[in-house]
C-alpha cells in the first residue's frame, strides 16, 4: 500500500484515503485539515446510511497551487453545489461535519467551498526544472 495514495482492497473498494502533508520539519508528518481539489466525478449510492440520504457525493482530485493533477482523491460531500471541473475548498475529518448539512452525519469529507481564483506569490510555487521534452 502506499503512503500518499489511496488504499484500495483486492476487491477494488476504497479502504482509506489518508490525505498526507509535510510541515516544517521534514520528519513528521502531518494529516491535512483541508484540500484544495477539482472535481472529477459522481459517486452514485442508492442504499446508504439513512443520515446520508439526499446528499450528493462527488470525486475530488488533489490539485497543486499550479492547478496540476496530484495522485490522491477523495469523495466528498457536496454542501455548495459544485459541478464537474470545478475548483473546489474540501474539509477533512471532523471538520467535513462542521456545515449545516454534515453536522452530526457519518461524514469526513464535505465540499464547503468553489473556488474562484487563487492569489499565489510566483515564489510560492515550486517550479519544475529540467528539460521537458
Amino acid at each position: 500500500m502506499q503512503e500518499n495514495g489511496p488504499h484500495i482492497a483486492s476487491d477494488g473498494f476504497l479502504m482509506r484515503l489518508k490525505a498526507v502533508s509535510f510541515n516544517s520539519h521534514p520528519s513528521s508528518l502531518t494529516l491535512q485539515n483541508m484540500l484544495l481539489g477539482k472535481v472529477i466525478g459522481t459517486v452514485w449510492a442508492t442504499r446508504k446510511d439513512e443520515q446520508l440520504v439526499g446528499m450528493k457525493f462527488l470525486i475530488v482530485r488533489e490539485v497543486d497551487l499550479a492547478g496540476e493533477p496530484q495522485d490522491n482523491f477523495v469523495v466528498a460531500v457536496d454542501s455548495v453545489g459544485a459541478g464537474e471541473g470545478e475548483t473546489v475548498l474540501v474539509a477533512l475529518g471532523s471538520s467535513g461535519r462542521q456545515t449545516e448539512l454534515t453536522k452530526d452525519k457519518p461524514v469526513d469529507a464535505v465540499i464547503m467551498a468553489i473556488v474562484d481564483r487563487l492569489d499565489v506569490k510566483e515564489d510560492a510555487v515550486p517550479m519544475e526544472t529540467g528539460n521537458q521534452g
